[in-house]
């Protein structure tokens, strides 16, 4: 299944690749792997920069939703700062559905302009989640058209897409049927304090 979901990611980003002609994708992340690491998982992912496109200080992309995040876990490559937060970072209008309480990971690129005609390997990426299973969560990636002597160029420009994050692991239905009980006791124990007080 993981291979599965991971497999359909790749597909949209594929997608979102052949279809940097119109939509002039940038900064675009691939899921790699998530792979255990004592008792949490790694989450590997993979980023690129598209033909057409570079990237300067300031630049930035954001997963969203990274259930399970690990503080101070983050990798990046040279020149990439981490940050994380409960909502964005977002530009406006990307139409990014975005769960206020799941830590998105934005990385910022710090380093000189970058890019050109060719697709360019930005590196590896990620961090450590309590989570290993995975599910469809948007990114978002914003750079500038590289158009030497072209209308446009240096146009800011913003892509968006799916991409596959650690899933919070909801307590199972027994799990639940066995606190039900001692919440219910519970209940009846506190409206019991409040009557006599």
């Amino acid at each position: 299944m993981k291979r599965q979901a991971g497999a359909q990611a790749s597909l949209l980003t594929l997608g979102l690749l052949l279809g940097s002609a119109c939509s002039h994708a940038d900064i675009v992340p691939q899921f790699q792997s998530a792979t255990h690491s004592g008792g949490d998982y790694r989450w590997i992912y993979q980023i690129d920069l598209t033909g057409g496109e570079r990237i300067r200080k300031g630049n930035y992309f954001t997963i969203y939703d990274f259930a399970g995040f690990i503080p101070g876990s983050n990798f990046q490559p040279v020149n990439w700062v981490f940050s994380t937060a409960l909502v964005g970072k977002t530009p406006k209008g990307a139409g990014i559905v975005d769960n206020s309480k799941i830590p998105n990971l934005t990385w910022t690129y710090m380093g000189r302009p970058t890019g050109g005609f060719n697709l360019i390997d930005l590196g590896l990426f990620g961090a450590l989640s309590k989570y290993g299973k995975g599910q469809l969560s948007d990114y978002v990636g914003t750079g500038r058209r590289y158009a030497p002597h072209a209308r446009g160029n240096g146009k800011p420009m913003i892509t968006t897409g799916t991409i596959e994050v650690p899933q919070a692991i909801a307590p199972e239905g027994g799990s639940l049927s066995l606190l039900l009980p001692g919440l219910a006791t519970l209940g009846l124990l506190l409206r019991k304090r409040s009557r006599q007080g």
